[in-house]
């Protein structure tokens, strides 16, 4: 199982970088996958992360898009505003994995903050859709920027017929972005 997750990682500015970030727990331990290219691809061993979940699941496009909310408090990074939960984590290991990069994290600690917000199929085809997005925007190969959009086509789909509000306006941002990252592989432009 993935959970959803918007990462903050400590930079060596002394700053810190927010994106959204899977990861899967085994045990003590949480792994994350970092494709080249990606905000936390340079992690650095010992390094700390601070995973917040959302308690809006509009948060996820927010922090891809820079208008997230974020709050300074007592963890190695500021957190997503108002989230779910907040695990801080130490990276343990760093491994390649093909052209990928597999974290170990360490939790150190973690507290709930608030109460989820109910979590529907709207939200989960939002976040697919987000996820394809940052992959179109990664990779430089068209046969698998184009294998990321057709694998949500049934979310894009589902989101046309039942988005409303805010979500539409996200949908229709995202959807953009994504056919921008496409056109030179589609023959467009």
């Amino acid at each position: 199982m993935i959970y959803e997750t918007i990462a903050s990682i400590a930079t060596l500015d002394h700053g810190c970088r927010f994106t959204p970030l899977g990861v899967v727990r085994d045990g003590d331990m949480l792994y994350a996958w970092l494709y080249p290219g990606t905000t936390l691809y340079n992690a650095t061993l010992g390094g700390c992360v601070v995973l917040s979940v959302p308690s809006d699941p509009i948060d996820y496009a927010r922090v891809l898009f820079g208008e997230a909310r974020t709050e300074n408090q007592e963890y190695c990074c500021p957190t997503l505003s108002n989230p779910y939960l907040v695990i801080e984590a130490r990276v343990e290991s760093i491994e390649m994995d093909g052209y990928k990069k597999r974290l170990t994290l360490r939790p150190v600690r973690a507290a709930k903050v608030s109460d989820p917000e109910p979590f529907t199929r709207l939200a989960s085809c939002l976040v697919e859709l987000l996820i394809a997005y940052t992959r179109v925007k990664v990779f430089d190969d068209c046969s698998e920027k184009l294998a990321h959009y057709r694998s949500v086509e049934p979310c894009i789909s589902f989101l046309e017929r039942r988005a409303r509000g805010e979500y539409l306006t996200w949908f229709k941002r995202i959807l953009a972005s994504i056919n921008a990252h496409l056109d030179a592989c589609r023959g467009v432009g």
